[in-house]
């Protein structure tokens, strides 16, 4: 019988991974050339070609597609044996993603709380959007997500609750209500950035986008300094803002938050830390919608 050697499918899984044979090679501590080779071999062995050479970058064949899927779950299955055999001393950071709105106060907190009951436990933490978030836990780039969804995304979550949003303004702002509504936000692919502006559009406001911030802290800022009124989770208003209860604007909806955890051998370790994430992000009263059911209030 023929065996696959792990370590080419595993070189296979990081190009696939990473986009690239620079990245993975980076990733795996040897050259290019080297990925190059054991990416051949893996191909004259299986007898089939894994990567579209018509394409620019890395595009899987269609049974390149389907052998990437296999292998991922055979190498969780030869590192689970590692771990059962105590054969692996180092432990892996965990990849957590979380939206901004929650990076700066409340997850530091949630870290150090689980770091007490796995002190060897490290972690590796990435702010971006919630889009960005689900297709990296998706490609495996990410191992627990905190996520907004819009619609139920196709990973099922393992905690779900309703955030509300609010319309929120510097306490000393003045706004002209013939004008343009000055908008502050994230950039284009947030979630409150484009239930914002689908908001205010819907009831036939005209706006205008005075700042794009990159992060939280920027946004609260501007709206701070009067530059303009932003969306936010209600219990997450900074001090310094007001929330605008009676603006003569569209009211925003809920949104919905979710903890996603990757499929794999640890699926114990992540299910501990997204309890422990859970004990200190979610609101000690909150609206929670069960899971495998569909909230009339579509969350994001």
């Amino acid at each position: 019988m023929t065996n696959i050697p792990t370590e080419l499918l595993r070189t296979f899984v990081a190009v696939v991974d990473l986009r690239g044979f620079t990245k993975a090679a980076q990733a795996l501590g040897c050259t290019q050339p080297a990925v190059s080779a054991q990416i051949k071999r893996l191909q004259n062995l299986l007898g089939s070609e894994l990567l579209d050479k018509s394409a620019p970058g890395v595009i899987l064949t269609q049974k390149g597609q389907t052998i990437a899927d296999c292998a991922r779950r055979l190498l969780a299955i030869n590192d689970q044996i590692l771990d059962l055999a105590a054969l692996r001393h180092s432990t892996r950071p965990l990849r957590i993603g979380i939206p901004g709105d929650f990076g700066g106060t409340l997850l530091p907190g949630a870290l150090a709380e689980f770091r007490r009951r796995a002190p060897h436990q490290g972690f590796q933490v990435r702010c971006e959007t919630s889009d960005q978030l689900l297709r990296g836990l998706r490609q495996g780039d990410i191992d627990l997500a905190i996520a907004f969804a819009q619609s139920d995304p196709q990973l099922d979550a393992h905690d779900r609750w309703t955030e509300q949003v609010v319309w929120v303004r510097g306490r000393r702002a003045v706004y002209n209500p013939g004008a343009p509504v000055p908008l502050v936000a994230h950039e284009e692919g947030c979630l409150l950035t484009r239930l914002s502006i689908q908001a205010l559009e819907q009831a036939g406001h005209d706006w205008e986008m005075v700042f794009a911030g990159t992060s939280s802290v920027s946004v609260a800022a501007a709206v701070s300094a009067g530059l303009g009124i932003s969306a936010m989770i209600e219990r997450l208003v900074p001090a310094d803002l007001a929330v605008w209860h009676d603006a003569p604007l569209p009211p925003l909806p809920d949104i919905e938050c979710g903890i996603y955890l990757r499929e794999g051998h640890d699926r114990p370790l992540l299910e501990e830390l997204a309890e422990a994430l859970a004990a200190v992000i979610r609101p000690s009263v909150a609206t929670t919608v069960p899971l495998g059911s569909t909230s009339e209030r579509q969350a994001g």
